[in-house]
């Protein structure tokens, strides 16, 4: 909201469940860890920052703060593990949800407005090329050094030149 605040509501009861504060700017995006089990939101903010609320203890986890510039948009791996936050800042920030470490910081060179994270990419229309990229020439980059050298799966991040890039 543009109030600082996210709101969880109770869609069948009409209430708000949990009223999360603490950012310094407006909340731009919010997302459900995928294991429902964990009970986590993940909030982004013109503050900079992304935050992991724990919807069980109605509290904030972690403050992630190494962005520069408004943090638009969050996706997960398929095993929930690891995060990548992206950002108009043009980088892409991986972390580590055990300790909310940063991992690495990914520079894509345009403003991140979309994020997804995905095991595997099918062609999606007749005129998508064998490997389902439409043309686009797919790149992978390792992360050295890091457990993020394992991570399969592909991420796509869309930016403010209107384009899906495969990495």
């Amino acid at each position: 909201s543009a109030d600082r605040t996210a709101r969880v509501w109770d869609m069948r009861g009409g209430f708000a469940t949990h009223n999360f504060r603490g950012h310094a700017g407006i909340v731009n995006m919010v997302q459900f860890h995928p294991d429902s089990a964990r009970l986590l939101l993940v909030t982004g903010s013109e503050d900079c920052s992304a935050r992991v609320w724990s919807l069980h203890d109605k509290s904030c986890v972690a403050t992630l703060g190494s962005h520069m510039s408004a943090v638009t948009s969050v996706a997960f791996t398929a095993d929930g593990m690891t995060m990548a936050t992206g950002s108009r800042d043009k980088v892409i920030n991986f972390w580590e949800l055990r300790r909310y470490s940063l991992m690495k910081t990914f520079p894509v060179y345009e403003e991140v407005e979309g994020l997804c994270i995905s095991s595997s990419l099918a062609p999606s229309s007749p005129r998508a090329g064998r490997d389902g990229s439409n043309g686009q020439k797919k790149r992978k980059r390792p992360a050295n050094g890091t457990s993020l050298d394992q991570a399969q799966g592909y991420l796509v991040c869309v930016g403010s030149k209107g384009v899906a890039r495969v990495w």
